[in-house]
């Protein structure tokens, strides 16, 4: 059993059994990880207000054979962010795409580098993110009609699509990049 305390930015959270909760966090030593949170569910859990999406915290999981979180302090909540609903809404977009398109246990030192300095000033950009996740948003052409013009980012399929394209497509696999 090993012990590890880190800073993480909360990227989802999502229901685990009647009462545990699952916390996805990205961290600068270990990437993006996914912790359990153990009655996490429960109104008198001491975790639930620390974890919440786009927290800062710093997190102590416990790993046996997958991640316990056993506490957890919230660093920064951005209370700026929240104020900004564009910017707020910027921010859910880029972090639902950090939990489904990066690898667990694969940290990117320029992604950290990036959320760390940016997430403060509500500068985080999805183009940004992007591109340096390796996806080259500048040169990218609609995959449907071929347009050079792209707005939405097809998770699924790992492709781009314009506007027109782009709303055609079930809001459940497209994000908007624009």
């Amino acid at each position: 059993m090993h012990e590890f305390v880190s800073d993480a930015f909360v990227l989802g959270r999502r229901p685990r059994g009647e009462l545990d909760l699952t916390v996805d966090l990205y961290t600068e030593r270990m990437g993006r990880i996914e912790g359990r949170v153990v009655s996490g569910q429960k109104i008198s859990s001491k975790f639930s207000q620390h974890l919440n999406v786009p927290n800062l915290v710093t997190v102590r999981m416990v790993e046996k054979n997958a991640f316990t979180v056993t506490d957890a302090l919230t660093v920064s909540a951005f209370s700026g962010l929240k104020e900004d609903n564009e910017a707020l809404q910027r921010v859910f977009r880029v972090f639902f795409l950090l939990r489904i398109a990066t690898p667990q246990h694969a940290p990117d030192e320029r992604l950290w580098k990036y959320l760390s300095g940016t997430m403060s000033k509500n500068a985080v950009f999805m183009k940004e993110i992007m591109d340096i996740l390796g996806y080259d948003v500048s040169s990218a052409l609609c995959a449907s009609c071929t347009r050079p013009s792209v707005s939405y980012f097809e998770y699924g399929e790992g492709s781009f699509l314009c506007d027109d394209c782009g709303v055609k497509q079930y809001r459940d696999k497209v994000i908007l990049i624009t």
